[in-house]
């Protein structure tokens, strides 16, 4: 059986509620695999840690991981077993968790196979030896039978008792179970899930827990719901078969429509035991991964023994459709691509790519983590330990951050903030040269992206996600790519650009002894000449760059260094090709007009030329540095003798960034108040200082930095605060920036009809429309806006300065005007401070902030300037509500579209070549189809109204295809040549009402 025989299940067309049915599996899928690798956590370098600490790390996934995120919290365990050969080693672990939102739900996790525990393999491998099912009573005529190693599992979980002073502390499982369903109000729902091993562990204690229910011929000990208000659900991930046909058929009955078992058709695992379908695995991976004779020999010798004994297993919902893998591209090794589907395959499949990393779980350290149990009395009883720290009091946070040597002055520097221990390592990966077919990797990716978001269209949300993913994935110049996009709030709803202003650069990091070479070949001597001390182990990683933590020898004082990715300027120029074909194709062909392909591409040229020559960055941060000292924005101090175009030195920061601080203040408010009430920190001023910071940036200082989010703003003492990382540092054009404040001043001031003109004015060339229709449409929207600043009750994103561009962005783009993008980057750079604004002080009146800036910015300039223009609109009086108004309108006459005539033949060719493409992709489908049947399979199924429609098509030969494809290619180059010219912008003379038209 071949790889693509595997899974022969044609699609099918669903209904609405069939869908709806799919997107319900799916989450509760993506729920329960979560949970399942969760109990995977800190198998891997963490054999002496203490259920104390596993228990608190078990937690902190539970709030980190988007799947289970604020919905779920330890009840029970977790419970372990010591291995019998090493104590530090468990054979098992077990815990339940209830649902924090849906009332009596809880959930049983069972770990899968611990690679460190001998029992465990032997688990597995002790499929040899059946024995009979001990529990409940199967239907007549069935004999039901499992591995010896399920029934010892099964035995081992019904045993745990959950260690003491953890939740359930002293009680078994079955005991749990027992008071907590004795106590609920109503139905109880009980799911099961667990992976590998854990997954046939789950399946068969479910079917136990459902056979234990009722009194009859029930053990008084394992009588744990004799009113049968519980209902059990399991969902099996990637599980081996538990038993024989008989204790399928058992399962199913008890079970019925309530077990679901996930399987990955390219994972060997769920074949293991089925002698029938044991032979896939010996050509699975064929023919990109040949099969070793040696691992060939050893399934066939399992196959062998188990037709030998006449041991024939079946899983429980045997007719389960099977996820449908793919052999990854580049993979060689047979044992490695194994793993891959076993583990990470699931992962990809349930599209959880991004939120759940294997490796992370694996090796996560709960070093960091104390666990402080109060020891307080009550009423003359001892109260259950509590797993948080106990209350606090000012001066709780020890001694102020206090270095070596600092160039901050030392009465700025807060003490530390206990964190939630969020933050991971960086994972260090090697680097090398990109691939020379690195262009066809871009293209083989980009289709399938494109592939799967077809079906997902009508969800924004969700190709907002994806779309999050693939850029993430392909990192670099991708991200970049991602955060110019989610500028376009003119284009995409607010979900996809916030979703795509998510966007985080991977933190992979590359081996320290290549940023120490990097850093010896820009000093020009030894590393330890320059620097005492020197971390090896990057402090944090981007797409482009990771961060190192030195001290100087000559000082003291504690940098930070920036080091470049080895080959990422190589990787630029091969991605930055691909773009600009892709871009300029769309561009050449009309498509996505609105989108500004050119612009975007340039701008996307600008911001990584200046990332990747931190020459740049090191001239920005001098300059800011000057004008932020009067803000009163501490900026770190460049070394510049020690940087060069990829390494980067300047003064390490010790404070606590905002980012930090919400982390805190979500998970222990008290601790976050208490911690500002020591250091003197109001948000408030926090906030209105980076507000009116960045318009004094915009309007008087004309260099502004770009992305104040969350956690490039470091709070200091006294509510004085810190900026970092200064790639995205510009200036903005001096008539844009005169017209912008005008802009700001008429919202100010409420004068929305002024505001109206200044925005039209930054629009640039208008197309024939009413200019008073739309200044009507779009001041209706700022006076909503307005009335949503003066109620605090609202969220503060629609209470923002930027929710209003945005919306008046859409109004200008739906009348076909095209947005200037500097607005667009303005509008973006709004954003990321509405989230530390927003987070800090969700009060906040943005009208009020307007106005005390303007107030404060007229007393630091000329007075008798300023007085001139904020006074202009008086001093003209009377005829400037006659002239103003007229002069506009003739303006905006000058400065419109094409005759009415010209429209109509540029929308009438827009529609022939949008014919023509839809044509030539409805050619390419039947060609597919006629001659290329493996290619098109995966694209058009097997049947549906389109398979109907294109078998419709005559037959044709591939040489009258090449003929129609030339044809095509033809008619299409002809048409765009002529879409071209009559696009070309007419010169309207000012004294006519005719246009004249210039060809150069």
């Amino acid at each position: 059986m071949t790889q693509s025989q595997i899974e022969t299940t044609p699609p099918k067309k669903k209904t609405q509620s069939a869908s709806a049915g799919a997107q319900e599996l799916l989450r509760h899928r993506q729920e329960m695999l979560t949970l399942a690798y969760i109990s995977y956590v800190g198998m891997i370098g963490l054999a002496t840690i203490d259920v104390a600490r596993m228990f608190l790390l078990v937690q902190r996934f539970l709030n980190e991981l988007e799947p289970v995120r604020g919905r779920w919290k330890i009840v029970w365990g977790p419970g372990v077993v010591n291995s019998k050969l090493a104590s530090f080693i468990d054979d098992r672990l077990v815990f339940v968790v209830e649902h924090l939102k849906e009332k009596n739900r809880f959930a049983v996790v069972i770990r899968g196979t611990n690679p460190f525990s001998i029992e465990n393999v032997n688990e597995v491998n002790d499929i040899f030896t059946m024995v009979d099912w001990p529990y409940g009573k199967p239907a007549q005529g069935l004999k039901p039978k499992i591995s010896k190693g399920v029934d010892k599992g099964i035995e081992e979980i019904l045993a745990i008792h959950a260690p003491d002073e953890l939740p359930g502390s002293g009680k078994t499982l079955i005991e749990f179970l027992k008071e907590r369903v004795a106590k609920a109000r109503g139905p109880v729902r009980i799911d099961v899930t667990g992976h590998s091993l854990g997954g046939a562990l789950a399946g068969t204690l479910a079917l136990c827990l459902a056979d234990l229910q009722g009194t009859d011929e029930v053990p008084e000990t394992l009588r744990w719901d004799p009113g049968r208000k519980a209902t059990l659900w399991t969902t099996t991930l990637a599980a081996i078969p538990a038993g024989n046909a008989d204790f399928a058929a058992h399962s199913d009955a008890q079970l019925a429509g309530r077990a679901d078992r996930v399987a990955n058709s390219l994972d060997i695992v769920p074949y293991t035991g089925i002698a029938s379908e044991m032979d896939i695995i010996s050509r699975i991976y064929e023919p990109t991964i040949a099969t070793g004779k040696l691992i060939t020999m050893s399934f066939d010798n399992v196959i062998k023994r188990l037709t030998t004994e006449s041991l024939v297993y079946q899983h429980i919902q045997k007719d389960a459709v099977k996820l449908v893998g793919a052999v990854r591209k580049g993979s060689d090794s047979f044992i490695s691509e194994m793993l891959y589907q076993h583990v990470d395959a699931y992962v990809h499949l349930l599209g959880l790519s991004g939120v759940i990393n294997i490796k992370s779980l694996l090796s996560a350290a709960a070093d960091d983590i104390v666990v402080e149990v109060p020891d307080e009395k009550t009423n003359g009883e001892v109260k259950r330990p509590v797993w948080v720290p106990a209350a606090l009091k000012v001066g709780d946070f020890g001694p102020p951050m206090e270095p070596p040597s600092s160039l901050l002055p030392a009465k700025f520097i807060p003490t530390k903030i206990a964190t939630d221990g969020r933050e991971r390592p960086v994972e260090i990966y090697p680097v090398s040269k990109p691939s020379r077919f690195r262009v066809l990797y871009l293209m083989y990716r980009t289709f399938v992206f494109v592939l799967r978001l077809i079906p997902l269209r009508s969800r924004p949300v969700q190709v907002a996600r994806l779309t999050r993913v693939y850029l993430e994935n392909l990192g670099g110049l991708w991200i970049k790519l991602g955060q110019v996009l989610s500028m376009r709030t003119d284009l995409f709803s607010n979900e996809f650009c916030d979703e795509l202003a998510n966007l985080q650069e991977r933190s992979f990091g590359f081996p320290s002894d290549v940023a120490r070479r990097m850093i010896e070949d820009c000093l020009g001597h030894p590393l330890e000449q320059t620097f005492e001390e020197f971390d090896d182990v990057p402090a944090a990683a981007a797409s482009l760059s990771q961060v190192h933590k030195a001290r100087l020898r000559r000082n003291g004082v504690w940098v930070a260094i920036k080091v470049q990715k080895p080959y990422a300027v190589e990787y630029f120029h091969k991605d930055f090709a691909w773009i600009s074909f892709v871009f300029n194709t769309f561009e050449r062909f009309g498509i996505g007009e609105r989108f500004g392909w050119k612009g975007m591409l340039k701008e996307v040229q600008e911001v990584l030329e200046d990332e990747l020559d931190y020459r740049h960055e090191l001239a920005a941060i001098r300059d800011i540095r000057r004008t932020l000292k009067k803000h009163k924005i501490y900026v770190p101090r460049p070394f510049d003798r020690l940087c060069n175009d990829r390494v980067l030195v300047m003064e390490f920061i010790h404070g606590v960034s905002v980012a930090e601080y919400l982390r805190v203040s979500r998970s222990d408010p008290a601790r976050a108040r208490a911690w500002c009430e020591e250091n003197n920190i109001s948000c408030k001023k926090v906030v209105k200082t980076l507000c009116h910071s960045l318009m004094r940036q915009m309007f008087e200082d004309n260099l502004c930095h770009g992305d104040i989010h969350p956690g490039n703003v470091v709070l200091l003492r006294d509510s004085r605060i810190a900026f970092l990382d200064f790639g995205t540092v510009g200036t903005f054009d001096t008539e844009f920036i005169s017209a912008y404040r005008l802009y700001l001043m008429a919202l100010a001031r409420q004068n929305f009809s002024e505001a109206v003109d200044m925005m039209l004015w930054l629009s640039g060339e208008l197309p024939v429309i009413d200019i008073q229709a739309v200044k009507f449409e779009v001041v209706a929207c700022m006076r909503s806006w307005y009335a949503r600043t003066r109620r605090r009750s609202l969220p503060v994103h629609q209470r923002s300065l930027a929710s209003s561009s945005d919306e008046v962005g859409k109004i200008l783009m739906r009348h076909r005007m095209r947005v200037n993008w500097s607005m667009l980057k303005l509008g973006r750079t709004y954003h990321t401070l509405d989230m530390t604004i927003g987070a800090l002080y969700p009060k906040v009146n943005y009208p009020k902030l307007l106005k005390s800036y303007y107030v404060k910015a007229t007393r630091r300039g000329n007075r008798q300037a300023l007085a001139a223009l904020v006074g202009l609109p008086q001093r003209i009086g009377g005829y400037a509500s006659i002239v103003l108004p007229r002069f506009r309108e003739r303006l905006f006459v000058f400065m419109g579209g094409r005759s009415i005539v010209e429209e109509i033949i540029l929308s009438v060719g827009k529609f022939i070549r949008t014919a023509i493409v839809v044509v030539a992709a409805t050619m390419g489908l039947v060609y597919l189809r006629q001659h290329e049947r493996e290619i098109a399979a995966p694209l058009l199924g097997e049947e549906g109204w389109i398979i109907n429609l294109v078998d419709k098509v005559p037959h044709v030969g591939r040489r009258y295809w090449i003929a129609l494809g030339i044809l095509a290619l033809f008619a299409i180059v002809k048409q765009q040549r002529l879409v071209a010219r009559a696009k070309k912008p007419p010169v309207r003379l000012p004294g006519g009402q005719g246009s004249s038209r210039v060809e150069v």
